[in-house]
């Protein structure tokens, strides 16, 4: 059976205010002040895994 380091399974855990400087993985914003976020773990091949914030819907991004 796949472990989730072999699938790249990202798992949702819990809803959470994010630390200070972290960006969504998915639209690569920055998180405003006590925004609540998504935290997930993604599991790695080696070491520990990698932590990921996500919005809950993320914000529109401006045409540049």
């Amino acid at each position: 059976m796949a472990t989730n380091a072999q699938t790249g399974e990202i798992r949702d855990e819990y809803t959470t205010y994010p630390p200070s400087g972290s960006r969504c993985s998915d639209c690569g914003w920055e998180f405003a002040f006590l925004v609540p976020a998504r935290r997930a773990e993604q599991e790695r091949g080696t070491g520990s895994p990698l932590v990921q914030y996500r919005h809950f819907k993320c914000p529109e991004v401006e045409a540049r």
